[in-house]
């Protein structure tokens, strides 16, 4: 435990479940694990890892390169047939409205930052979150919590220094009451942070990391900001 915050080293050539309680996030590793875990899902989102990914959608198949996604309301008519390395998210609760959909990264909603940009894959008002998130050399995010959200990042590629507050105290008021500790990230590692826990990355080199929450995505309290950002959404962001 760091803070409240749970790292945890992950082998990249194993299917394996990074949480599944809230929200279901996982790496798989094959078809047969793939479609084994996306079954009981109600809605789900399937981002490619690899390239050489077939999957079948109402009889007809489809080939699909790396960082491409595919993002269903459910499991029917859909099967993986053959994949590398992939990251599912998904819901066992029923989604409003019915689509299975192939998209690429360019076509998911961009959140620019100062410090780099977001690609939200899931939208803005689904169930679940599954954002894949580029974060510049040099650069770190705030030092944050959140009143509701929780959320599971996979720091996938890159260096970086994970910062958190070693008294443990949830949901503090200030920066005064948080005590900095920082260590340094082996990528990949997986993440779990509660809500009322702070946590903060500092990128040492380009980062890219894939968080799944749950949806309250404008629900961060922000007590120190390299940009002067205040808490909560910044709508700039968003244009």
């Amino acid at each position: 435990m760091h803070g409240g915050n749970i790292l945890k080293s992950i082998n990249t050539n194993e299917t394996q479940i990074l949480h599944d309680e809230l929200y279901h996030y996982s790496l798989v590793h094959d078809a047969k694990s793939a479609n084994q875990l996306t079954s009981p899902l109600k809605s789900f989102i399937l981002f490619f890892l690899d390239n050489d990914n077939i999957v079948e959608l109402k009889n007809k198949t489809f080939d699909i390169p790396q960082s491409n996604f595919v993002f269903c309301s459910s499991f029917s008519d859909f099967k993986i047939v053959k994949m590398g390395r992939a990251l599912l998210s998904g819901s066992k609760q029923d989604s409003p409205g019915t689509f299975c959909k192939m998209m690429t990264l360019e076509q998911a909603k961009v959140v620019k930052k100062p410090w780099g940009r977001e690609y939200w894959l899931s939208g803005e008002d689904h169930i679940f979150s599954f954002k894949h998130i580029l974060l510049n050399q040099g650069f770190q995010t705030s030092l944050q919590y959140h009143n509701h959200k929780i959320e599971t990042n996979l720091i996938f590629s890159g260096q970086a220094d994970f910062i958190f507050n070693s008294n443990e105290h949830k949901f503090p008021q200030e920066e005064s009451q948080v005590d900095i500790e920082q260590v340094k990230i082996e990528t990949p590692t997986s993440i779990h942070i509660n809500n009322g826990i702070v946590h903060r990355i500092k990128a040492l080199s380009d980062l890219s990391l894939f968080e799944v929450s749950t949806p309250e995505l404008d629900d961060v309290i922000r007590l120190s900001d390299d940009s002067s950002r205040i808490s909560g959404r910044i709508e700039d962001e968003h244009k």
